[in-house]
């Protein structure tokens, strides 16, 4: 994982202007107009810089984002810190209480649910490749239906 904040090179709690006035100088620096890096690399350098930039001036998408960057660098302790808005010590919480933050609120389906639905879907598309190579079409027909229902059974398991 990227660490967008050495990438500015500031500090977790530094303010908006120090964020600013870091990305400014980094835009100066590595533009693709103004460096003498070939295009590409400054172009992906600025990427990543704007990334960064947007993800730490906004508050919320900062604090999520300091949130993933603890699970990632603590993940083989099983402990995540969420940092608090006054200066006192992280609030500390375990995996499954972030893992809760990644449920798509709109659904109610998280990405590892979807992508186990994915990979279920992957797995009967190809048994059914084989079934047609060794069978013969008509058992496409029937196996489509059966794809069918076994989809939604899925889908609704993960929706509730």
């Amino acid at each position: 994982m990227i660490n967008y904040f050495e990438v500015l090179n500031v500090s977790e709690n530094a303010e908006i202007e120090v964020i600013r006035s870091a990305y400014k100088a980094l835009a100066k620096k590595y533009h693709p107009d103004n460096t003498k890096l070939p295009k590409d690399v400054a172009e992906q350098k600025m990427a990543i810089i704007n990334e960064a930039y947007q993800t730490l001036l906004d508050e919320s998408a900062k604090r999520e984002y300091i949130i993933k960057l603890h699970c990632a660098n603590n993940y083989e302790k099983k402990v995540c810190y969420e940092p608090k808005k006054s200066n006192d010590e992280p609030e500390q919480k375990t995996n499954s209480d972030i893992n809760s933050n990644f449920v798509n609120k709109g659904d109610g389906v998280s990405k590892l649910s979807s992508l186990i639905s994915y990979l279920v879907l992957i797995v009967i598309i190809i048994s059914i490749i084989c079934c047609i190579m060794y069978f013969g079409p008509k058992l496409l027909v029937d196996a489509w239906c059966n794809i069918k229902d076994s989809m939604k059974q899925i889908i609704s398991t993960f929706s509730s």
